[in-house]
């Protein structure tokens, strides 16, 4: 498991410097993925089975993607109590 944060273009210019060394910063390639939006709060059983139903939607669709992994994101802080935004992303394959 992995925890990211996006940085804007502004703040890709000048990254701030990690203080603990067990952190970095990564550059990773654009990307295109399919999404499915959650609200509430999530834990490991309910991403596993938001990114299930996704990939019922995708082989609906026979679309191709990298099965491998998933990315989970949550957009809010964890005192919104309503309306949370969350997503679970697929990294489709190119054809």
């Amino acid at each position: 498991m992995e925890m990211s944060f996006y940085l804007d273009a502004k703040q890709q210019e000048n990254p701030p410097k990690p203080n603990n060394p067990a952190l970095y910063i990564t550059t990773r390639p654009e990307l295109t993925v399919y999404t499915r939006t959650v609200g509430g709060f999530m834990n490991e059983a309910k991403w596993k089975k938001e990114m299930e139903e996704l990939d019922e939607l995708i082989k609906a669709k026979e679309l191709k993607i990298d099965e491998s992994h998933y990315y989970t994101n949550g957009y809010d802080a964890p005192f919104k109590l309503w309306n949370r935004r969350n997503e679970v992303w697929r990294v489709k394959l190119d054809e």
